[in-house]
């Protein structure tokens, strides 16, 4: 594969060399940008979503946070949030 346009000899057209050269630029500035934003993604997703995923889900139970008594309550934690003068 030609690396320059200069280097295409004259009985191949140039434009199909060139756009060749452009889909392989384009794959590899995409994986270039995976390797990027994966780390980046693997930690938002660990310690922000999975984070407000586990809260929503502790949200659910009646629970003092030390023992591994759970009583689930379901919406009833939101329900007295809701009831509240104070909220």
């Amino acid at each position: 594969m030609h690396k320059r346009v200069e280097d295409i000899p004259m009985s191949v057209p140039k434009l199909t060399v060139v756009k060749q050269i452009v889909k392989k630029r384009k794959r590899g500035n995409a994986l270039v940008i995976a390797g990027f934003l994966a780390p980046a993604l693997l930690f938002y997703g660990v310690y922000v979503v999975y984070s407000i995923a586990m809260t929503f889900y502790y949200s659910l139970f009646e629970w003092s946070g030390i023992d591994n008594n759970f009583n689930f309550i379901g919406i009833g934690n939101y329900v007295q949030l809701l009831g509240d003068v104070v909220f």
